[in-house]
């Protein structure tokens, strides 16, 4: 296991900022074809931020409404339940394009794959001195399993989900709720960074209110799922085992953890949230093409060996 630094920090964060910098300033991503891509993004946000919002609103105004003609202290008191839980379930809300775009990419992940691989590409121009990694990528067979790649994801996110109900009722016990989210900090914080840095966050989380406990908490989860889907393209081509996964991420983590910070705060944005992971995925190649070196060319000369050996001779007449 690699040694978490500060330094591995700060560089992530570093080549999140360098890597959207690149993104901008490639040509081809503002050609049509790519910006459909955000076309594409910019729509489903609408969508889903106009849908959620609409359904989430609605009922809790025509309750205000009702309770409106009954004034009464019980009626205050439920008014500022009612506002509390508005507030509660606009910030759950506030997640749900962002899983949607996820859930959206298994059933239909060619955008986000070409922004990733024309990212790459643009970066092997940049870099002719180094041994190449899009085109030994692009000529990597892979098969998607949509239907079981959807399966997985729809039950790590009710996963998440049933996690984050029971903390948030865990939290509620006497005595005993004080301490659910620190706790929930500090083994997030461990298996993301270590042993150290979990129990230093689970420390300081005691001394936060609650809200930003919360937030914090999620912050946590939702970075770490974020770099496994930036990095998705690359691993399904690598033909990565899960215990492989683990043990790439496991040797890059610091790194990682800041780069995943900066593209979570930016994914978080209003309005333009989906719009900018966009730009994080293409952006994460460029931090892939710092953190690891280039795919091996014997792969590229397998992959072309297989090609041929696909192709069947044609007989003489």
């Amino acid at each position: 296991m690699a040694r978490w630094t500060l330094r591995g920090l700060q560089d992530g964060a570093i080549y999140a900022v360098e890597g959207i910098t690149i993104v901008m300033q490639n040509p081809t991503i503002r050609k049509q074809r790519f910006l459909k891509i955000f076309i594409y993004l910019s729509i489903i946000s609408f969508i889903l931020l106009g849908l959620t919002n609409v359904l989430i609103a609605i009922p809790i105004h025509v309750v205000r409404f009702v309770l409106w003609f009954s004034a009464s202290d019980k009626t205050t008191r439920a008014d500022d339940a009612l506002e509390s839980a508005n507030r509660f379930i606009r910030e759950v809300v506030a997640t749900v394009p962002f899983l949607a775009l996820l859930f959206m990419r298994y059933i239909y992940p060619k955008p986000l794959d070409d922004l990733f691989m024309e990212s790459l590409r643009f970066l092997d121009e940049q870099h002719p001195e180094r041994e190449p990694y899009a085109s030994v990528l692009a000529q990597q067979k892979f098969k998607r399993r949509y239907w079981n790649d959807m399966k997985e994801y729809s039950l790590r996110t009710w996963k998440k989900i049933r996690l984050g109900l029971l903390l948030l009722v865990l939290s509620f016990i006497p005595y005993v709720g004080q301490f659910v989210f620190p706790a929930a900090g500090a083994y997030t914080s461990y298996k993301a960074l270590g042993k150290t840095q979990g129990i230093a966050v689970g420390i300081c989380f005691f001394f936060l209110p609650r809200w930003a406990t919360m937030k914090l908490v999620r912050a946590l989860i939702g970075m770490r799922s974020l770099m496994r889907e930036l990095l998705a393209p690359y691993f399904i081509r690598m033909k990565m085992t899960h215990r492989e996964k683990r043990r790439w991420f496991s040797g890059r983590k610091d790194v990682l953890f800041g780069f995943s910070a900066i593209a979570y705060l930016i994914i978080r944005l209003p309005i333009i949230g989906i719009i900018c992971y966009g730009i994080v995925q293409a952006a994460s190649a460029y931090m892939l093409t710092v953190v690891t070196d280039p795919p091996s060319m014997d792969m590229k000369r397998s992959a072309s060996a297989d090609q041929l050996d696909d192709e069947k001779p044609i007989k003489a007449d």
